[in-house]
């Protein structure tokens, strides 16, 4: 009996049968592809405040929203030979107390894999692959206020426009507050109780123009390649275990970049014994400017279970260990006590009905012990390693077609 809701499926459908394989999607699996058969499947992911049952966030952060959206297929060009590529596109919205207040990224990601079935018996199958991934931010990344601190002192730079603002907060109170806007003409209008009144040209700190758009530009990005093995074997006609590793070698970009013109403003004082924020405070509290390279090594154990014709159910674990060279583990960190996170647990569930024959619509879950480390790694640096002790996770929903 064909099942067209999942729940409906879980009590009525009765007809046994082997293991079909598929859908396969980007799981690490042995193909069961034939020469000229493959798959092709879209999955939208999302998690919001409202039902994060994962614990991700904490009194002073969090996150509002993360929405992902994916489209991949698979081909098999040979019984041996198999290809398998998705692109994915991701935005997500964190909220803090501090500035910016609320933080939203855009980035997407590829991934392209090359698998060889070395081995097939009866009961038991090994393939090979080699596997290319990256992920990079869309957009500019601008960011246009920020909040630095500095012993008792917080300083909130907000640029936009042709003006810089400076609040200086002590202990909670406001010491002083300085506006300075470019007047175009090699020249800029104090205003505020920090630097007296007036016009200034910008030859007095070595300038000749500012650029008063942004404070600093965020778009960092990762590729990485590599190469792993996966096992399958077949207790029964229902199930089939799999085993796999992979060993991956990732360059990290932050491309962080300061706006030395503001820097310069920001620094070097207008009017002698008037300075506005100490180039060093900024430049202590970014993350690392130099890229690093990671090596990453992957676990993954998994089961799939093809309960009836039309619903089958699986799972996989995924296990990840990393390490880093080039890596300036205290440029920028936030809290010196929390060191860099190197592992992390990840697991999947999924929940497959087939309405027709080549037509497959799934459920998923991911959940992970250290947020996305490992997964998306140019997420990572020392100024918010902290976050990444979090668990984290989203749901997902899928649709594969097979032919």
């Amino acid at each position: 009996m064909k099942a067209f809701l999942l729940i409906p499926a879980l009590f009525i459908s009765t007809e046994l049968l082997a293991v079909q394989g598929g859908p396969e999607l980007n799981r690490h699996l042995v193909s069961m592809y034939g020469a000229g058969e493959g798959e092709v499947w879209g999955q939208l992911d999302y998690v919001d405040d409202s039902f994060n049952v994962f614990g991700y966030g904490s009194s002073s952060s969090g996150i509002n929203y993360s929405a992902g959206a994916s489209l991949g297929g698979k081909l098999a060009f040979t019984d041996r030979w198999n290809v398998q590529a998705n692109y994915s596109q991701f935005e997500d919205e964190a909220w803090r107390l501090t500035e910016p207040k609320v933080l939203k990224s855009s980035y997407r990601g590829t991934e392209v894999t090359l698998q060889h079935l070395f081995y097939v018996g009866e009961d038991f199958e090994f393939a090979w692959h080699l596997t290319f991934r990256d992920h990079k931010t869309l957009g500019g990344g601008h960011l246009r206020k920020m909040q630095f601190s500095d012993s008792n002192s917080d300083f909130l730079v907000e640029s936009g426009g042709d003006t810089v603002a400076v609040t200086k907060t002590t202990n909670g109170v406001i010491e002083w507050a300085q506006s300075i806007t470019d007047l175009g003409n090699g020249s800029v209008e104090a205003t505020g109780n920090r630097i007296p009144d007036g016009n200034y040209p910008l030859s007095l700190i070595g300038l000749d123009t500012i650029d008063t758009d942004y404070l600093v530009s965020a778009t960092p990005k990762d590729a990485g390649v590599g190469i792993g093995f996966d096992i399958a074997t077949y207790p029964t006609d229902q199930l089939r275990f799999t085993l796999g590793g992979e060993l991956r070698r990732v360059d990290v970009e932050t491309n962080y970049n300061v706006n030395s013109s503001l820097l310069t403003l920001l620094d070097n004082p207008l009017v002698a014994a008037f300075g506005l924020v100490d180039s060093s405070v900024i430049m202590d509290q970014v993350p690392q400017l130099e890229p690093w390279e990671e090596n990453h090594f992957l676990i993954t154990a998994g089961a799939d279970w093809d309960a009836y014709e039309d619903l089958s159910f699986a799972a996989q674990y995924t296990f990840y260990t990393i390490s880093r060279d080039g890596y300036q583990s205290t440029v920028g960190k936030v809290s010196l006590a929390v060191e860099d996170q190197t592992t992390n647990h990840q697991l999947d569930g999924w929940v497959f009905v087939k309405p027709q024959r080549d037509l497959t619509l799934y459920l998923h879950g991911r959940a992970y012990s250290n947020f996305l480390l490992g997964d998306r790694p140019l997420l990572y640096n020392a100024r918010v390693n902290h976050k990444f002790t979090d668990p984290y996770g989203f749901l997902s929903v899928g649709a594969v077609w097979e032919f």
